[in-house]
């Protein structure tokens, strides 16, 4: 992807593309939230007067100053403190390699809410923040970056409102993994971050099509969740798969997509009467998560992959039926072009038609045969950031995570035997 287009080259492409276009009256409004990882090198001399210990937080320090200067409201989220989305979060990332003594620090940025109508309002933070981060520091590509991008409807109970579309989009996840996989990096394939719904081990070695079918059978969000995310036969789920459902099995979850801002009335932090008969009064914040996408090092990624996964959820909930003029027959082997269609159904549904931007994800991209391609080993070297990548309070998570980590030492202990 080109890092070097602007702002101003995004909007010229919109009034192009969308001179003659009529945004549709009957789509679902959609929140969506981004998580950026970044790993950042400062080579400011005075870090390196005090002690290594020290400059973690005198870079983040520094960090939250000049996005104030910018003009870029945030603040620095400590562990245990109550999220504000309403602003950006400047937040550590455990799990992302550093050297403090070599002036290469790691944080992630957490969006505050956008809403998919409002395109490309919320694009202004996006590039002010990267130009602020330019300025200041060098941007470092490393693998284990990645960018994620939470999504949920913009109604009282969520995706609790809308089961059946929410089936449409995991039946689109299931049948387009390779698709997407082909505009992946070939790490974010074999991450243990983002693992493969399609051939997780409730779905491995089942036909694509009892696949669907098993989805279609579900009964609720919460099933669904755990058929998507499976940790194995017991019932058991973790988040890290490419599209973590996760967020939707525990009703005391607090998801980064709160729709709690000004244009959001029925809010989950709005303690109305009616709210205390409603069964899924907590559970209206739960999102689906994209976490498969490489780390942003421009604005232009950013906002290409939110848009992409926003697209593809909204794409998806259109057409994966019968009676949408670009409906999907998933009876057929899935393609690049098929896939193209839906995110273009999807990101005009926000009222803009930036399928043209969406292309340079597609660039020389050629799709890769089917089948599973996953990381069959474990590099030894990974182990401390993986134990690094714990979830901040969310007492679930984090039972799962260290199910799976545990799991993942038990491998290890197997092949050196």
């Amino acid at each position: 992807m080109d890092q070097s287009r602007t702002y101003q080259s995004l909007r010229k492409a919109m009034t192009r593309f969308t001179a003659d276009y009529v945004a549709p009256t009957d789509f679902q409004p959609m929140l969506f939230g981004t998580e950026l990882e970044i790993l950042v090198k400062f080579t400011n001399a005075p870090i390196f007067d005090v002690q290594i210990h020290e400059r973690y937080n005198q870079v983040a320090e520094y960090l939250s100053q000049q996005l104030t200067l910018a003009g870029i409201r945030h603040y620095k989220h400590e562990s245990g403190q109550p999220a504000d989305y309403t602003q950006w979060a400047l937040t550590t990332d455990g799990s992302i390699p550093q050297d403090h003594a070599g002036g290469v620090f790691g944080f992630e940025l957490v969006s505050p809410i956008q809403q998919n109508t409002r395109w490309p309002a919320w694009l202004d933070n996006y590039e002010t923040m990267y130009l602020s981060l330019r300025q200041h520091f060098t941007l470092v590509d490393e693998k284990l970056c990645g960018t994620h991008v939470h999504v949920s409807p913009l109604s009282a109970h969520g995706w609790f409102d809308h089961f059946e579309a929410l089936k449409r989009v995991a039946k689109a996840v299931i049948y387009f993994e390779r698709c997407v996989d082909s505009l992946m990096p070939l790490n974010r394939l074999k991450v243990h971050y983002c693992r493969s719904n399609r051939y997780n081990p409730i779905f491995r070695g089942r036909s694509i099509q009892s696949v669907l079918e098993m989805i279609d059978s579900t009964g609720d969000p919460t099933a669904l969740a755990h058929l998507m995310c499976s940790d194995g036969n017991d019932g058991s789920s973790h988040r890290y798969y490419r599209w973590n459902f996760t967020r939707l099995t525990d009703a005391s979850v607090v998801d980064p997509i709160d729709p709690s801002d000004a244009a959001y009335t029925n809010s989950p932090k709005c303690h109305h009467a009616e709210h205390h008969q409603d069964p899924y009064a907590n559970q209206r914040k739960g999102t689906i998560e994209f976490r498969q996408p490489p780390g942003s090092l421009s604005f232009a990624q950013a906002e290409e992959w939110s848009q992409f996964a926003v697209g593809f959820v909204v794409g998806a909930m259109a057409c994966v039926t019968s009676d949408h003029e670009s409906a999907v027959d998933m009876t057929r082997p899935a393609d690049l072009n098929a896939l193209q269609r839906i995110l273009r159904v999807g990101v005009q549904a926000g009222q803009v038609d930036v399928g043209n931007l969406l292309a340079h994800i597609f660039d020389e991209k050629a799709q890769l045969p089917n089948g599973p391609f996953e990381k069959t080993e474990i590099d030894p070297a990974e182990l401390p950031r993986l134990k690094a990548k714990r979830p901040v309070d969310d007492a679930n998570d984090e039972r799962f995570f260290l199910a799976s980590f545990d799991g993942l030492l038990e491998d290890i202990d197997d092949a050196a035997a």
